[in-house]
């Protein structure tokens, strides 16, 4: 089943911006919020996993945001492993 494609429709910036702060807004973010969120995390490094993790989206949602706007992937520099990601992985409260 092909999904709809992601519309060019404004984002709103205040739900940007709390989503690539990590705040989960209510009610959720439109398409156009999550692609631009991803649009920007992506282009500070982060990973696919990682920014589901931060805007509250699993890591297909995020690649399926990514994919439809034609935005590659954070890839790490050659020969790196999820170690030495430019961007540090998020860690759960309580976990170390």
């Amino acid at each position: 089943m092909k999904r709809a494609p992601y519309r060019r429709s404004p984002a709103d910036p205040e739900v940007v911006k709390r989503l690539v702060n990590g705040e989960h807004p209510r009610p959720r973010g439109k398409r156009a919020d999550v692609a631009e969120a991803v649009r920007i995390l992506t282009l500070q490094g982060f990973s696919d996993g990682q920014i589901g993790y931060r805007i509250g989206r699993v890591r297909r949602t995020v690649a399926r945001a990514r994919e439809a706007q034609g935005i590659p992937p954070a890839m790490p520099a050659r020969g790196a492993n999820q170690y030495t990601w430019r961007v540090p992985a998020p860690t759960l409260p309580g976990v170390r």
